[in-house]
């Protein structure tokens, strides 16, 4: 099995998640206002899940290895992500490299996202 270290991520600013609002149709104003949020007893607005599986998604992408593709994908949606959070990405190849398993966590090494990639 290959480890991959975990490294930082860009922090996912309030702009981030209206572009991505924007571009995924997903208008839910938890994610966008924080008037709103609080009201749902969350401590403000709070990331797109799928906007942190589409940067796990992308970093698998370029680790997969030259003329593999990426089959069956599954994640699992561990905790909530603030704006701003100092994130990491690491992960391992599972197996005999035909699957890899990543995750997103904090700094205080909190898990985010869990994602397993099948390569063929």
């Amino acid at each position: 099995m290959t480890d991959f270290d975990f490294e930082p991520l860009q922090p996912i600013s309030r702009r981030d998640l209206q572009n991505y609002a924007k571009v995924s149709g997903d208008h839910n104003e938890i994610h966008l206002d924080d008037r709103i949020a609080r009201a749902h007893g969350l401590p403000g607005v709070i990331v797109h899940g799928m906007y942190l599986a589409g940067l796990m998604t992308s970093r698998a992408v370029g680790i997969k290895g030259a003329g593999k593709k990426i089959g069956k994908v599954k994640f699992r949606f561990k905790s909530m992500t603030l704006p701003e959070e100092q994130l990491l990405l690491g992960g391992r190849y599972l197996v005999d490299g035909s699957d890899l398993a990543l995750e997103i966590r904090n700094e205080a090494g909190e898990i985010k996202l869990q994602g397993r990639f099948t390569i063929v």
